[in-house]
């Protein structure tokens, strides 16, 4: 990310640089025809090539505006992929650690619009699809709609795009999947993680964690009743890896 401000702010240098000399030599000669009082085909050559390094400029700053715009919506965006790879990472690690051997874990598994699943595992209690938040602000959870807060900051701004409606989403997407393989048993249940830390109030109708407190939501799943066997898994776990981007 550096480096690319660095390309960029040495860019803007150049470009700055290269109209800045159009409109110093058009001026210059302008002065010495002024002074001189030569109002000849030449001045006006000179008056001309003012006019379009003024104009050069104005586009130039136009232009800028716009490209430096879409740039900080590209750096943002790029730091928020960045991110969420990472906070991926940390879940997929911590599963491999705390799941028994008789699970599969799949990652980036595309089966519908609600884009791909983060982690999807797959176990005697179920399919599990992970939907995996590392964001930088604070969250608050109240009636399941999200509430964000920007760090050092007070006040507190509602989530627009709702990862609960992501999640479910993908859910009915993979079980969709399922049935139409003859592999679906239960639906899928739906898990919201993130990174940093979160606190909500109110009842939710979907699990939610961060991840440092990931074992108590598998505990909570554990207490559920078997459902798939060995083979059955593996079945699943096969079907799902068709739809993995990974």
């Amino acid at each position: 990310m550096n480096y690319l401000r660095k390309q960029k702010r040495k860019y803007d240098f150049f470009a700055i640089l290269a109209t800045g000399l159009i409109l110093t030599v058009g001026i210059y000669y302008s002065i010495q025809a002024i002074e001189e009082k030569k109002w000849t085909e030449t001045s006006m050559e000179v008056w001309t090539g003012v006019i379009i390094g003024i104009l050069i400029m104005l586009l130039y700053l136009l232009f800028k505006k716009i490209a430096d715009k879409k740039f900080d919506e590209w750096m943002e965006q790029s730091a928020n992929y960045g991110r969420g790879i990472v906070g991926e990472m940390k879940v997929f690690e911590k599963l491999q650690k705390i799941l028994p051997k008789d699970h599969v874990i799949i990652t980036s598994v595309v089966t519908g619009k609600y884009g791909d699943a983060d982690i999807v595992t797959i176990g005697p209690k179920g399919v599990i699809v992970f939907e995996v938040k590392n964001w930088s602000n604070d969250v608050f959870i109240k009636n399941g709609k999200i509430w964000l807060k920007k760090q050092g900051g007070k006040q507190w701004n509602l989530m627009e795009k709702n990862p609960f409606a992501q999640v479910k989403g993908q859910c009915m997407s993979i079980d969709t999947v399922l049935k139409e393989s003859n592999l679906f048993v239960e639906r899928s249940i739906p898990v919201v993680i993130f990174i940093n830390n979160v606190q909500w109030n109110g009842e939710l109708r979907t699990l939610v964690s961060d991840v440092n407190n990931l074992d108590k939501v598998l505990d909570y799943i554990t207490d559920k009743p078997t459902k798939y066997n060995k083979e059955v898994i593996q079945k699943i776990a096969q079907k799902l890896k068709e739809f993995s981007t990974s």
